[in-house]
């Protein structure tokens, strides 16, 4: 069996996950890229193309329960906090 998401989310899109982003589009990949991120980062990376929706940080939650594929762009710290906050 193939794995072949059909959307995914890059959680932090600065330079890794922008990259990722853009990569994943560069490849030809034909899912939707769902970023999460400070506003300023999702404008920055909407305008280049690197995504194709954006959100902030507070709805990891709801974008996580309805993505195949999660990248997670920030430094350890910051994921272990965040994973944390967000598992009861």
């Amino acid at each position: 069996m193939r794995f072949a998401p059909k959307s995914i989310a890059v959680y932090s899109v600065g330079l890794l996950g922008g990259s990722i982003g853009a990569g994943l589009k560069e490849s030809g990949y034909a899912g939707r890229i769902i970023g999460l991120s400070s506003p300023k980062s999702l404008e920055k990376a909407l305008a280049m193309g690197c995504i194709d929706e954006g959100h902030s940080y507070d709805a990891l939650k709801d974008v996580v329960s309805g993505v195949d594929c999660l990248f997670l762009c920030s430094p350890i710290l910051a994921i272990m906090e965040t994973i944390k906050a967000s598992v009861p």
